[in-house]
């Protein structure tokens, strides 16, 4: 039995890609959050996301070419917007406030979720998908933050939401690259394959079956 089903807790996405929240549909159906529809770096969810600065404005959105196609993304933040908005919408101001409006709402749900879950001493387990490196082009003044693991990024943001709002979280992170291991309360788990969004939920449901010990062990501790 996937030990996910029964955590008593939200389970969240922290992206990179639209493939967790396909799994998380399939064990319970729920609200939109803030990361499961874009594409993210782990360094963004780290030095940015919860930030009292944080902002999207359309001057900052522009397109960009990635993985040969193009799609709207954020210039500093490096958020892919491959789902709620098209590249030849960038000039379409009432398209373009409508999905950052939209985006202020899920982040704004994110954050209540954790802030809940903090006063009802709940844990959190997040799932994340690690960034496929492969070919990506990444500018040079972003260059420093990929020189930080995925899992260093993501043990800062635990430290950060235990600090801000008094959360015990968990994370398991899908990874191609990396052996499974644990690393404090982030489990890496090898998938030895990609994960793709249309065979997310079954993909991601064997791999969790394959290692339910030490995932359970995860949960639990």
């Amino acid at each position: 039995m996937n030990e996910l089903a029964q955590f008593n807790g939200p389970i969240l996405s922290l992206g990179f890609s639209c493939s967790p929240k396909k799994f998380i549909n399939s064990i319970h159906n729920g609200v939109s959050h803030y990361f499961d529809w874009i594409g993210t770096s782990a360094w963004y969810i780290n030095n940015y996301f919860l930030s009292d600065n944080h902002s999207i404005v359309a001057k900052d959105l522009e397109v960009q070419r990635v993985h040969k196609h193009k799609i709207i993304t954020h210039n500093k933040y490096y958020i892919r917007l491959i789902h709620s908005i098209t590249y030849s919408e960038v000039n379409n101001k009432k398209k373009i406030q409508d999905v950052i409006e939209s985006f202020e709402r899920k982040r704004n749900r994110f954050i209540d979720t954790l802030m809940d879950a903090g006063k009802n001493n709940k844990k959190v387990c997040f799932l994340r998908i690690a960034e496929p490196m492969d070919g990506r082009e990444i500018s040079e003044d972003k260059l420093h933050y990929y020189k930080k693991e995925e899992e260093t990024h993501l043990a800062e943001f635990q430290e950060q939401i235990k600090n801000k709002y008094n959360i015990d979280s968990k994370i398991i992170l899908f990874s191609t690259t990396k052996e499974t291991q644990r690393i404090g309360n982030v489990l890496i788990l090898n998938t030895k394959k990609n994960i793709f969004f249309r065979k997310a939920d079954k993909q991601i449901t064997e791999i969790l079956n394959n290692n339910q010990e030490a995932v359970k062990l995860l949960l639990e501790n």
